[in-house]
């Protein structure tokens, strides 16, 4: 009776060994799956900041070509004032002498 007891002692702790094992497998698997989950979502994370990087980047530099634009349009702007002023003090140097 007692060589069975052991027996069934031994079957009934492989039994439960068998089932930890099979949890413990069951959980990792899980593990395993949300780890690839996780790897897949940190790439499309890393994707998707660097898509808004560039248009970050994009929004930025058109700013900026269109604040250089306007500060070369102010000079040229300046410029031709400067030009137009100096061809009148001219023309009015001019009339002067013929006057004179």
């Amino acid at each position: 009776r007692r060589g069975e007891m052991r027996f069934a002692m031994g079957q009934w702790h492989e039994e439960v060994v068998y089932q930890q094992n099979l949890d413990y497998a069951h959980k990792y698997h899980d593990l395993h799956i949300t780890r690839l989950h996780f790897r897949s979502w940190k790439a499309l994370y890393a994707e998707q900041m660097a898509k808004e990087r560039e248009e970050l980047n994009a929004r930025k530099n058109q700013l900026f070509l269109k604040e250089l634009n306007e500060d070369i349009e102010a000079e040229l702007e300046a410029e031709r004032k400067r030009l137009e002023d100096e061809r009148l003090a001219e023309e009015e140097r001019k009339r002067e002498e013929r006057a004179a």
